[in-house]
């Protein structure tokens, strides 16, 4: 009994971590990853190959390493997003730093050390420049900040409403609040004049569209997960060209060294809000949009290691919403259901029109009227509560929806 228990537990050990294994090498291959490449000179221009390259994540403070080739070139792929800094070291040279390099979803950015002669103890440093141009690649892009997802104001708490802040890009419903995620939502950015289907969406990687009429996505990051959105308009590369004129990558945030977190709850209801004009009376609006998000390194309560390499970040926010709307529509009056109409209506046994109760006033008898309808039409559609025209009906009940998001 034991055995068999110890063999399915080694069993099981070996596919979780295979799975792990496995998801990291996805991760490594994914497309919202990031990519530092370029050349090792010194001061006359001259290749060094079999420099030293040690590229440092300023978030999570792990290093990955490579070397120069023969031609002085590297090249790290597979890096997730973020800030870092990238040093270069050969023995003769002083040590090359450059900081503040800012990676974005899908980018290949070039960095060129310049080493000088000297010791190696001896560093020179420079700081990356705030704006980047992307000479690696020919693609036209633009990217909207994390801190710019969670700071700016946002109507339905949708990260599609930054479209307007990227150009070229449209938020094709403006005035409209944007719900957050799955079946009550639609895309709403609007890239090159495309319209809302004409891009592809990926969220960490991963593909996230409706695969039927390609109109919303299946999964919506609330905006305090957001790392950054990075908007591919013309000319990227071929491994993005599964469908549409343009490609909206995603990338959401990960785990610092450092323990960080937040909270937060967006209210809006009647008393905050002004009446609608058309409405006769104040409709129904409730609604809460909140949740918390908590991100740092993972390590045992006992053992906090002094360079951590396993990081976690969690989030939860749920919606619940209670609003209604001003629909103006037509139903039958009750003198309709009664059979009695001001226009003359023929009966269509004999072609001749029902008698007339009083001047202009038809009556159909009611030997003709289906009881099983007549009870379908009054348990279906209410009667007019808006006046005596057309448009006699006023509908002001709300609708109820409740949404959650765990990440």
């Amino acid at each position: 009994m034991w055995r068999c228990f110890r063999n399915i537990f080694g069993i099981s050990l070996v596919c979780v971590l295979a799975l792990i294994l496995a998801v990291s090498a996805c991760q490594a291959q994914s497309t919202t990853t990031a990519t530092i490449g370029g050349t090792v000179t010194d001061t006359t221009g001259a290749v060094v190959p079999g420099a030293v390259i040690k590229i440092l994540n300023e978030n999570t403070r792990t290093t990955t390493s490579t070397k120069s080739n023969a031609d002085g070139r590297f090249v790290v792929p597979g890096l997730s997003i973020g800030i870092y800094t990238v040093s270069a070291t050969k023995q003769g040279f002083k040590t090359y730093s450059e900081t503040g390099i800012q990676l974005h979803p899908g980018m290949v950015t070039t960095v060129r050390p310049h080493l000088q002669v000297g010791s190696v103890v001896s560093q020179v440093t420079v700081k990356a420049t705030a704006v980047q141009v992307q000479t690696s690649t020919p693609e036209i892009s633009s990217e909207v900040s994390g801190e710019q997802a969670y700071t700016l104001p946002l109507d339905g708490r949708n990260y599609q409403s930054l479209a307007a802040l990227m150009p070229g890009v449209t938020n094709v419903t403006p005035d409209t609040a944007l719900n957050q995620g799955g079946f009550l939502t639609t895309t709403a950015m609007s890239v090159n004049g495309m319209g809302t289907s004409g891009s592809i969406y990926y969220v960490d990687g991963v593909w996230d569209m409706n695969s039927g009429s390609n109109t919303y996505n299946t999964i919506t990051p609330n905006p305090d997960t957001i790392q950054e959105m990075r908007v591919l308009q013309n000319n990227y590369s071929a491994e993005y060209s599964l469908k549409g004129a343009s490609v909206v990558l995603l990338e959401t945030k990960s785990g610092t060294d450092t323990f960080h977190g937040t909270a937060f709850e967006y209210l809006r209801n009647n008393a905050l809000d002004a009446r609608n004009f058309l409405a006769p009376t104040t409709p129904a609006l409730r609604q809460n949009i909140f949740g918390a998000t908590l991100g740092g390194p993972l390590f045992l309560p006992s053992h906090r290691p002094k360079n951590p390499k396993t990081f976690f970040f969690i989030s939860y926010q749920e919606s619940l919403q209670n609003i209604a709307s001003v629909v103006l529509g037509a139903t039958a009056t009750q003198a309709m259901r009664n059979g009695q109409f001001n226009t003359p209506i023929t009966n269509p046994q004999t072609g001749q029109l029902f008698p007339q109760t009083a001047p202009g006033v038809y009556q159909i008898p009611a030997n003709l009227i289906n009881p099983q309808s007549l009870l379908l039409m009054n348990t279906l559609a209410q009667l007019p509560n808006n006046g005596t025209g057309f448009l006699n009906y006023l509908n002001l009940t709300p609708t109820v929806n409740k949404t959650w998001d765990y990440e």
